[in-house]
C-alpha cells in the first residue's frame, strides 16, 4: 500500500511540475508577445515605420471591411508603406488579452482616439525564436457606435 501511495504521490508531483513549467513558459511567451504588440502599437502612435515593421512577419495580412461593408485584404507591406513620419497620434492603446498555445497566440488590442475606437484581433506565431504578427483582423468603431454598444 505504501508503494502505491508513493507512486501516486510521485505522479501527482510530476504532473504539478509539468503544469508549473507550462505556466512559466506561457508567462514568458506572453511577455515576449506583449513586446511585439508594443512595437506595433507604439510604432503606430509615433508614426515609426521601422518599429511597426519589427512586429510583423513580412507575408502578414490585414483583413477588414472597407467602408464597413466590403471584405478586403491588405498585404502588410502596403500598410507599412503608408506609415509616414509626422506628429505623434493623439490616442491611447492597450493590450486587452493574450492567449497562448505553444508557438501560436491570439491577442486583442485596442486604440482609442478622439472620435474612434479601433479593435484589433491579432494572430501571432513564434518564428525562429521571435513572436511575429502573421495577420490582423480589425474594426474601427466611431464614438457614436461605441456609445450605442454600451
Amino acid at each position: 500500500m505504501n508503494l502505491l501511495r508513493s507512486c501516486l504521490l510521485a505522479g501527482l508531483l510530476l504532473l504539478a511540475g509539468t503544469a508549473t513549467a507550462q505556466t512559466t513558459t506561457d508567462a514568458e511567451a506572453k511577455k515576449r508577445i506583449e513586446q511585439t504588440l508594443r512595437y506595433y502599437l507604439d510604432g503606430g502612435t509615433n508614426r515609426d515605420q521601422a518599429l511597426v515593421t519589427k512586429a510583423f512577419q513580412p507575408e502578414a495580412q490585414m483583413i477588414y471591411l472597407k467602408d464597413g461593408a466590403t471584405f478586403s485584404i491588405m498585404p502588410i507591406q502596403t500598410y507599412l508603406a503608408n506609415i509616414k513620419p509626422g506628429p505623434r497620434l493623439e490616442r491611447s492603446t492597450r493590450v486587452v488579452s493574450i492567449d497562448v498555445a505553444g508557438k501560436a497566440a491570439q491577442a486583442r488590442v485596442e486604440s482609442e482616439g478622439a472620435d474612434y475606437r479601433m479593435v484589433d484581433f491579432i494572430n501571432l506565431l513564434e518564428i525562429d525564436g521571435e513572436w511575429k504578427i502573421v495577420n490582423k483582423i480589425f474594426y474601427r468603431l466611431s464614438k457614436t457606435q461605441t456609445a450605442a454598444s454600451k
